[in-house]
């Protein structure tokens, strides 16, 4: 496979780091990893023959897809993008953003955690009647 140029590669990490972005990724290793990226090749720098491999992979891959509940991350991303711009809600949005790559991971939430999402989304529900 032929190198990609520097413009090429800062091309494509832009237009993934968008879409991370609008799939509410931006919390997974995989975003900040690709954020480490455009910021060395917007100062100039070089990527090591790792970081291309691994980027590529990511380039390669796209954006992940979830592994958890669907209906839940609905419910997550409906609460998160109400309390996006809410002042009063900002503990409860930081929270349930955090939860948010578990359940998309599929991973298993403690009972606490689990009671927890429930009245964060509860408290969503309430919000909007």
């Amino acid at each position: 496979m032929p190198r990609k140029s520097a413009a090429q590669r800062k091309t494509e990490c832009e237009n993934l780091i968008v879409q991370f972005r609008e799939n509410n990724l931006s919390d997974s290793w995989e975003f900040g990893f690709l954020e480490s990226i455009l910021l060395r090749l917007n100062r100039g720098k070089h990527l090591s023959k790792k970081q291309r491999d691994k980027f590529d992979l990511i380039i390669e891959n796209g954006i992940p897809s979830p592994k958890g509940d669907l209906s839940i991350l609905e419910k997550i991303d409906n609460a998160l993008s109400h309390w996006s711009n809410n002042q009063d809600r900002s503990w409860e949005h930081g929270v349930v953003s955090s939860m948010r790559r578990y359940v998309f991971n599929g991973w298993d939430l403690s009972e606490k955690q689990k009671n927890l999402l429930d009245n964060m989304i509860q408290k969503y529900e309430d919000d909007l009647s």
